[in-house]
């Protein structure tokens, strides 16, 4: 005998598959901070949130930048820092 899943069976999103994959694409070319790509998309996806672009990168596995993008961000940060 085994638990079923509990969750629910189809997800509910309040962004559309269309609206999803621009978001997805937009993220991957960019590899904008979630507050940029949130910033840039909003004028042109109204139902957008913070939230729901948030659970729309982790469920495609964009959430997090590469660490080979963040160490190169602060490599950069320190050369500021020293000029």
């Amino acid at each position: 005998m085994e638990d079923g899943k509990s969750g629910p069976i189809t997800i509910r999103s309040s962004l559309s598959p269309e609206q999803q994959q621009i978001v997805c694409e937009f993220r991957r070319i960019t590899k904008f901070a979630l507050d940029d790509v949130y910033i840039c998309l909003k004028p042109h996806i109204p139902t957008l949130s913070r939230s729901n672009l948030h659970r729309c990168l982790r469920r495609n596995g964009l959430n997090r930048l590469p660490t080979e993008e963040k160490q190169g961000k602060k490599k950069k940060r320190s050369l500021r820092s020293t000029i």
